[in-house]
């Protein structure tokens, strides 16, 4: 049970982390936990040392009184090693999906349209039409969790809540944020009770902004505990999009896709530390989890635009093998595409030369 409680101690603390267990590919399979969090750019975040951030007001300043202070991540920094060309995309549903699947690529989906052929949603609770309303579900309060496989349930796909206590407490008080806490130590524990490996991929319900944790003031959280960490795991710390007011669905430049990243798993012999300038990217990290699960066989015959770091980050590779980052964005004025590798970058508002 040690590893499922530093395990989920990195759960809390990070809100994008992937998770080793003891040893790497050649001995044995770990546990692997992939978390994305919402909408940070690198420039938060001083270990990038940009020189400015932003403000509480989403405004851009070099006051240190908002920058953030981050002690866990400094001592990933220096024992172990970050990005600073690392792209996801610059919307967070787009970014979710890229993960899981390892295709760059995207196919433009069909929107619900009334007789008229025009678009419109309606409110799940009230049945009536909102204009201007966006499709989305509550991922706070009251919220919607589909659980896969869970114990002591027949189907594979259950909805919560499912037990006879789960129900008692359930209702417009209860917090999305906390049900995911409770559903995945349930699961992580069940997993460690019957000695087999787990695979968790989650998507954070909390984000969109930087806030102080001032107890005080309105809309910010408590600061999270002290813990610490397990030295045969790693963790990777990363995020889904630029800030809210910055880089969110932004096309100019790379501020929309440029996200921070960073790894550490100090008992797997990582083989870089520090800064690095290499180009990663969110679609490497299914070929990278497969390298440190001894599974990449089971890739073979499947599509791939990810790379994986394996080579660069435990290997002798003194490269990472992406000479360039993709990312787009799709949205109702059109579908844009953004490129950038060594010498040159493609802005997705204008045309502009390729790699």
């Amino acid at each position: 049970m040690k590893g499922v409680g530093a395990a989920f101690g990195l759960f809390v603390v990070l809100s994008c982390a992937l998770l080793y267990g003891a040893g790497g590919a050649a001995s044995g399979k770990p546990n692997i936990i992939v978390l994305i969090g919402d909408d940070l750019s690198p420039r938060e975040f001083p270990q990038y040392d940009t020189g400015n951030w932003s403000s509480t007001d989403e405004e851009t300043t070099d006051e240190l009184k908002f920058r953030a202070k981050t002690p866990m991540l400094d001592k990933i920094a220096k024992e172990g090693i970050f990005f600073d060309k690392a792209w996801a995309t610059p919307i967070a549903q787009q970014v979710e999906e890229l993960p899981p699947s390892p295709l760059s690529d995207f196919q433009i989906v069909g929107a619900g349209e009334d007789e008229n052929g025009n678009r419109e949603f309606v409110n799940k609770d009230t049945g009536k039409v909102e204009p201007g309303a966006r499709a989305q579900r509550s991922y706070t309060w009251l919220p919607p969790v589909l659980l896969f496989n869970p114990p002591n349930e027949d189907g594979q796909l259950v909805c919560h809540p499912n037990t006879e206590e789960t129900k008692a407490a359930y209702g417009k008080g209860t917090y999305g944020p906390d049900v995911d806490m409770e559903v995945t130590k349930q699961f992580m524990e069940t997993c460690a009770d019957e000695e087999k490996p787990f695979f968790l991929y989650a998507t954070s319900r909390i984000g969109h902004k930087a806030y102080d944790f001032n107890n005080q003031q309105v809309d910010t959280w408590s600061p999270t505990p002290k813990l610490w960490f397990n030295p045969n795991g790693g963790v990777t710390e990363s995020r889904n999009n630029g800030t809210k007011g910055y880089g969110k669905d932004s096309r100019n430049k790379q501020k929309g896709p440029h996200v921070q990243m960073f790894i550490y798993a100090p008992g797997m012999n990582m083989t870089k530390q520090g800064r690095s300038n290499e180009f990663v990217s969110f679609v490497d990290i299914v070929p990278t989890v497969a390298d440190l699960m001894g599974a990449s066989d089971l890739l073979d015959g499947y599509e791939l635009h990810g790379q994986s770091q394996y080579p660069y980050l435990f290997g002798e590779a003194e490269n990472h093998s992406r000479e360039y980052n993709f990312s787009f964005q799709t949205r109702s004025t059109g579908h844009k595409q953004l490129i950038r590798c060594s010498y040159v970058m493609k802005v997705a508002e204008r045309d502009g030369t390729t790699c």
